[in-house]
């Protein structure tokens, strides 16, 4: 049985062409493609990436302290101008020590979900307006080894931050007032989007010649 379909193309046969047509052609499939995944996911929006270091301290009652630090990677649109970063993945570490008499436990920390704990929205303000998160916040996921143990929040409230841990069934551990900052740090895959636009535009401008003539 021979079954039915557009005709294929294959490379053999598209170096065998004349390099107008083969160029054409090559330029006509990528553009084709690009509609396609226009419409298969709605709308394509290129995002720009960039890394944060943050920092976050809170001391609590009877000498204690939550306090941490680590890398956060967020993203906006690509001609965005705004100060609006949405947070993708973390990497840091959390010190927890209940009372000056207890030495203090280390833990992992990644990026949860939004809406995990304090319905979360993982936003960033860079530059802060005037703080760098809002009253939702970012929230972490807290590991000890391989095993979740809690979640941790950082929100602002009314212009200051709250830092709150709680264990994986949100029931609270420790919490309060303290400070949290964000420092922007180098950015993930600029060289790579460089070159991706710098060979977009000498494929446009190798086609542009080549209809010319």
């Amino acid at each position: 049985m021979r079954l039915s379909g557009p005709p294929m193309c294959s490379a053999r046969a598209v170096a065998a062409l004349p390099p107008r047509l083969g160029a054409i052609l090559a330029l006509s499939v990528f553009l084709t493609l690009g509609a396609g995944a226009r419409d298969a996911n709605a709308a394509i929006v290129i995002e720009k990436t960039q890394n944060f270091g943050f920092s976050f301290d809170a001391p609590l009652g009877g000498g204690g302290y939550l306090d941490g630090s680590g890398v956060l990677t967020a993203q906006q649109p690509l001609l965005s101008v705004s100060n609006v970063w949405t947070g993708v993945q973390a990497n840091g570490e959390l010190s927890y020590a209940p009372s000056s008499s207890v030495l203090p436990s280390i833990y992992s920390l990644s990026l949860a979900p939004p809406g995990t704990f304090n319905n979360n929205d993982n936003t960033l303000y860079y530059p802060p307006t005037p703080n760098y998160v809002d009253t939702q916040g970012i929230t972490f996921d807290v590991f000890q080894g391989n095993t979740l143990v809690g979640y941790l929040n950082i929100h602002d409230p009314q212009g200051s931050y709250t830092i709150n841990l709680v264990d994986p069934n949100l029931n609270p551990i420790a919490g309060g007032s303290g400070n949290f900052q964000a420092t922007p740090g180098p950015t993930p895959g600029t060289g790579l989007l460089a070159l991706a636009f710098l060979m977009l535009a000498g494929v446009a401008a190798r086609a542009r010649g080549l209809l010319a003539r």
